[in-house]
């Protein structure tokens, strides 16, 4: 969105990864999850909790599940 943010969804009912995201430069933090929602500190326990710009990179997702970043 306005690349400023990223929103990936994965509405299927089996594990799914999505490749090659490529994100504008910069550094992405993760806000939100199915769990919780935190613009302000972001979302520490998760292993996508950071992305960087500029880098091809796969991103596991739960069946029916959320990730959401914003540019910092």
């Amino acid at each position: 969105v306005d690349q400023r943010v990223f929103v990936l969804l994965n509405a299927g009912t089996a594990n799914g990864v999505i490749e090659d995201i490529s994100l504008p430069e910069g550094k992405w933090k993760l806000v939100a999850t199915n769990e919780k929602v935190d613009h302000i500190h972001g979302i520490k326990k998760d292993s996508y909790k950071n992305l960087i710009g500029g880098k091809a990179v796969n991103v596991s997702m739960e069946p029916e599940s959320l990730r959401i970043w914003i540019k910092e």
